[in-house]
């Protein structure tokens, strides 16, 4: 914004021509050769698009205030049977998958971390909110721990082999 610049260009009538003018980018010699009006559209035009916006504004701050709720309950709950209730929300149980994930939503790098978390693995807390897309937010809770056990020597001495021999 150059305030010189500007007064003198608000003052020029059509064709004419203004004396040298100094700002903080050098001097100017400005020649007005027309004016415009700006095309400022009527309300009745943007109305529509004005009114889809802030439904979606009032949907996203709706979802945020769910998503705060949902973390409430689900902090304050012994499983999740209380913040589905309380919520209208479906509980979905996976199958069984292990630290390296699995298909879906398993697949997920924060879900993974939130399963096998001390807090939810092994407390047997439910997790955090964790926000898998814009539309989609889940607590999960570990149902049941497979722990890991070792296998027989016997099972995998093939498997060793071909590894062995591959490299």
């Amino acid at each position: 914004y150059e305030p010189e610049f500007e007064e003198v260009l608000y003052s020029l009538n059509q064709d004419q021509v203004s004396d040298p003018v100094r700002t903080a980018y050098g001097w100017h010699v400005i020649k007005l050769l027309g004016v415009r009006e700006a095309d400022i559209p009527s309300f009745a035009s943007l109305e529509e698009k004005l009114t889809q916006t802030l439904k979606a504004q009032q949907v996203e701050q709706r979802f945020v205030e769910a998503v705060k709720d949902l973390e409430g309950v689900a902090y304050e709950s012994a499983d999740l049977q209380q913040p589905a209730s309380e919520l209208n929300l479906e509980i979905k149980v996976s199958e069984v998958f292990g630290r390296e994930g699995a298909e879906g939503v398993f697949a997920n790098r924060q879900v993974l971390d939130a399963a096998f978390s001390t807090e939810v693995l092994e407390e047997g807390a439910n997790s955090m909110a964790i926000e898998l897309d814009p539309e989609t937010t889940i607590v999960l809770r570990v149902k049941e721990h497979h722990r890991p056990e070792p296998i027989a020597f016997a099972e995998v001495s093939a498997q060793i082999k071909e590894q062995l021999i591959a490299q």
